[in-house]
Protein backbone atom coordinates (compact mmCIF):
# COMPACT_ATOMS: atom_id res chain seq x y z
CA UNK A 1 0.00 0.00 0.00
CA UNK A 2 3.12 2.28 0.89
CA UNK A 3 4.48 1.90 -2.64
CA UNK A 4 1.90 2.56 -4.65
CA UNK A 5 1.58 5.65 -2.56
CA UNK A 6 5.09 6.09 -2.76
CA UNK A 7 5.02 5.76 -6.43
CA UNK A 8 2.18 8.40 -6.87
CA UNK A 9 4.05 10.96 -4.99
CA UNK A 10 7.53 10.74 -6.47
CA UNK A 11 5.56 11.16 -9.87
CA UNK A 12 4.13 14.07 -7.97
CA UNK A 13 6.79 15.36 -7.15
CA UNK A 14 8.69 14.96 -10.27
CA UNK A 15 6.11 16.06 -12.74
CA UNK A 16 4.27 18.54 -11.02
CA UNK A 17 1.06 18.53 -8.39
CA UNK A 18 -1.35 19.03 -10.72
CA UNK A 19 -1.12 15.36 -11.85
CA UNK A 20 -2.66 14.31 -8.95
CA UNK A 21 -5.38 15.64 -10.69
CA UNK A 22 -5.25 12.29 -12.88
CA UNK A 23 -3.63 10.31 -9.87
CA UNK A 24 -6.41 10.43 -7.35
CA UNK A 25 -7.86 6.93 -8.25
CA UNK A 26 -4.24 5.77 -6.75
CA UNK A 27 -5.45 6.42 -3.31
CA UNK A 28 -8.23 3.74 -3.79
CA UNK A 29 -5.90 1.58 -5.59
CA UNK A 30 -3.22 1.60 -2.99
CA UNK A 31 -6.05 0.23 -0.32
CA UNK A 32 -6.75 -2.54 -3.04
CA UNK A 33 -3.27 -3.98 -3.51
CA UNK A 34 -2.63 -3.81 0.83
CA UNK A 35 -5.84 -6.00 1.34
CA UNK A 36 -4.70 -8.23 -1.62
CA UNK A 37 -1.82 -8.72 -0.20
CA UNK A 38 -3.04 -8.99 2.85
CA UNK A 39 -5.15 -11.82 1.83
CA UNK A 40 -2.13 -13.30 -0.15
CA UNK A 41 -0.06 -13.83 2.84
CA UNK A 42 -2.74 -14.58 5.52
CA UNK A 43 -2.71 -18.03 7.06
CA UNK A 44 -6.59 -18.43 7.32
CA UNK A 45 -7.86 -17.97 3.69
CA UNK A 46 -10.65 -15.28 3.93
CA UNK A 47 -12.23 -14.66 -0.01
CA UNK A 48 -14.33 -11.52 1.19
CA UNK A 49 -10.80 -9.85 1.55
CA UNK A 50 -9.87 -11.45 -1.60
CA UNK A 51 -13.05 -9.27 -2.67
CA UNK A 52 -13.07 -6.40 -1.26
CA UNK A 53 -9.91 -5.69 -2.84
CA UNK A 54 -10.78 -6.86 -6.36
CA UNK A 55 -14.03 -4.48 -5.91
CA UNK A 56 -11.82 -1.43 -4.64
CA UNK A 57 -9.34 -2.30 -7.42
CA UNK A 58 -12.09 -2.46 -10.29
CA UNK A 59 -13.79 0.42 -9.05
CA UNK A 60 -10.21 2.25 -8.93
CA UNK A 61 -9.63 0.92 -12.68
CA UNK A 62 -13.30 2.84 -13.44
CA UNK A 63 -12.34 6.06 -12.08
CA UNK A 64 -9.27 6.16 -13.77
CA UNK A 65 -10.47 5.14 -17.13
CA UNK A 66 -13.25 8.30 -16.09
CA UNK A 67 -10.52 10.63 -15.09
CA UNK A 68 -8.25 9.97 -18.13
CA UNK A 69 -11.83 10.49 -21.04
CA UNK A 70 -12.91 13.43 -19.08
CA UNK A 71 -9.59 15.09 -18.90
CA UNK A 72 -7.90 13.84 -22.15
CA UNK A 73 -11.38 12.62 -23.74
CA UNK A 74 -10.27 15.07 -27.25
CA UNK A 75 -7.40 13.01 -27.31
CA UNK A 76 -8.99 9.63 -27.68
CA UNK A 77 -11.38 11.26 -30.20
CA UNK A 78 -8.64 11.89 -32.21
CA UNK A 79 -7.20 9.05 -32.20
CA UNK A 80 -10.12 6.97 -32.88
CA UNK A 81 -10.87 9.10 -35.66
CA UNK A 82 -6.84 9.16 -37.21
CA UNK A 83 -6.77 5.26 -36.91
CA UNK A 84 -10.37 4.97 -38.66
CA UNK A 85 -8.87 7.81 -41.54
CA UNK A 86 -5.96 5.29 -41.72
CA UNK A 87 -7.83 2.03 -41.76
CA UNK A 88 -9.87 3.40 -45.25
CA UNK A 89 -7.10 4.48 -46.51
CA UNK A 90 -5.04 1.37 -46.16
CA UNK A 91 -7.82 -1.37 -47.07
CA UNK A 92 -8.11 -3.36 -50.46
CA UNK A 93 -11.38 -2.14 -52.33
CA UNK A 94 -13.73 -5.01 -52.83
CA UNK A 95 -14.99 -4.99 -56.51
CA UNK A 96 -18.89 -5.28 -56.37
Amino acid sequence: MFITYAVMFFFCNLFGWGSMSYLWPGFLLGIAIGLYELQLFERSRDRSIWMAAMVLGGISAGFFALTVLFKLGIYVIALILVIAGLSMIFRKRRLL
